[in-house]
């Protein structure tokens, strides 16, 4: 239990860890590429990173959930243009409430984001003899699910800021 433990603290450090370490690096680079294809790839690299995390069950692969882990917390790293998005394209009067919402939205998605995952441990799909989404591995996959959508969706209708590049 002890090692179990330990893998499941090494596991949530590797997030938290890089998305720490990349936020800095992924404002640089929307500084110098854009907000968009930024915002884009992140959010895609987070997808790769939740479907590797809901892979390694089936494929029992301790190394591919911290890879996982890594991928979905570089992506996660793309939080940090949130406000700035904002305080650049949002008019003036508008701008407070729009901070507020999006203020209230990270602490809400963490509250959240557990009672989803309950949801979606009943989620059980076969491949053949593979299973190839479990239980354990649903969560990841519906995240993954998750954020391509919003990939698509920002490639659609996320516009570069005037201010930006």
């Amino acid at each position: 239990p002890e090692a179990v433990q330990t893998f499941y603290g090494i596991c949530m450090a590797t997030f938290a860890v890089a998305g720490m370490l990349l936020k800095p690096l992924v404002g640089f680079a929307a500084d110098r590429l854009g907000f968009r294809t930024i915002i884009i790839t992140t959010t895609f690299v987070a997808a790769v990173g939740n479907v590797l995390y809901a892979l390694a069950c089936p494929l029992v692969s301790l190394s591919l959930v911290i890879f996982g882990r890594v991928l979905s917390g570089v992506g996660a790293a793309n939080s940090t243009l949130s406000f700035s998005y904002i305080a650049l394209t949002v008019p003036d009067s508008e701008r407070t409430a729009w901070m507020s919402t999006l203020g209230i939205a990270f602490p809400l998605g963490l509250a959240l984001g557990p009672v989803f995952n309950l949801f979606t441990t009943s989620v059980h799909m076969t491949s053949g003899d593979m299973e190839v989404i479990t239980p354990e591995s649903a969560p990841g996959a519906s995240v993954a699910v998750l954020l391509i959508a919003l990939g698509v969706a920002s490639f659609v209708y996320v516009r570069e800021p005037e201010h930006s590049v």
